[in-house]
């Protein structure tokens, strides 16, 4: 059963979501029923975490395990589900899973956690343990100075001489209104104020300003947040003059479960990985030698 981990070195938001969701999609497109194990950080038995329930609306079809436990977690979507691989989310520290591809995400905005160790820094080990990867991939590839991202994939370069790196950005898609799914021309979403729960969110509010939409209000939560009726007044009296109240995926999961009625159109925010240069190539021939 081959089984694919997609972690990072830093504590916060890199991106893997998406680079998950893009893995199931080039598989299932292979005509391989794909199951992602989780450790759900923020779910419960009942209720997927904000993740899985991203995945599972990105990508139909696809398993979707919680469990603190991913050794039962793989064992589960194996022999209850009869999947033919295994992506496991945020797992480059859980050793215990044996993996096939370990694919390790540097975010281009804050690649190496302020050079230290939790909870000085924002690594979870150190720098020189990309050698352990089987491919780096550098998200936010776009998000930061050519010079920079030059540094980057030099020091990349250094400590893991013999793992390919592929470079992404994340591409904005479109903007649709919260619960009703209909697009919205971002014309008519500036200015906007931001709402966001996440590990990264500046790198968010970026991303939102690719669409040419001024930002003139913004509540970021910590990662994960669970919103509540008190939340949600707060965030209807921050929007004050905006044209509309701009969020996430992850975040649209929870808020769109909150009768609320909202003093202006709520636009989800979808974005898309795409590989710059040959990035589908060494991901292609990753996938290709493992999977053949």
């Amino acid at each position: 059963m081959p089984v694919i981990s997609v972690g990072n070195i830093t504590a916060g938001g890199t991106g893997k979501t998406p680079i998950v969701i893009a893995l199931a999609q080039t598989l299932s497109s292979r005509g391989m029923k794909v199951a992602v194990v989780s450790r759900g950080y923020g779910g419960t038995s009942v209720k997927p975490s904000d993740e899985l329930r991203m995945i599972g609306r990105a990508v139909p079809g696809v398993v979707c395990i919680a469990n603190s436990n991913r050794i039962a977690g793989v064992q589960d979507a194996v022999e209850r589900h009869g999947v033919d691989v295994v992506l496991l989310d945020d797992a480059f520290q859980h050793r215990r899973v044996k993996r096939d591809l370990d694919v390790v995400l540097v975010d281009a905005t804050c690649p190496f956690g302020f050079e230290y160790l939790l909870p000085r820094g924002t690594l979870r080990e150190p720098v020189r343990n990309l050698n352990r990867a089987d491919l780096i991939v550098v998200t936010r590839a776009n998000q930061c100075e050519e010079d920079a991202l030059a540094d980057i994939l030099h020091r990349i370069g250094r400590v893991a001489p013999n793992v390919p790196v592929a470079e992404c950005v994340h591409k904005p898609t479109k903007l649709w209104k919260l619960n009703n799914e209909s697009s919205l021309d971002p014309a008519n979403c500036t200015p906007a104020c931001l709402i966001a729960g996440l590990g990264n969110p500046t790198a968010f509010e970026r991303t939102v300003r690719e669409l040419g939409i001024e930002v003139c209000g913004r509540m970021f939560f910590a990662d994960h947040h669970d919103y509540t009726e008190r939340d949600v007044a707060r965030i209807c009296r921050e929007a004050g003059e905006a044209a509309c109240i701009v969020t996430t995926d992850k975040d649209a999961v929870k808020l769109g479960h909150l009768a609320t009625n909202w003093p202006v159109p709520v636009a989800v925010l979808e974005v898309r990985i795409d590989f710059r240069g040959d990035g589908d190539k060494i991901l292609t021939e990753a996938l290709d030698e493992l999977l053949n």
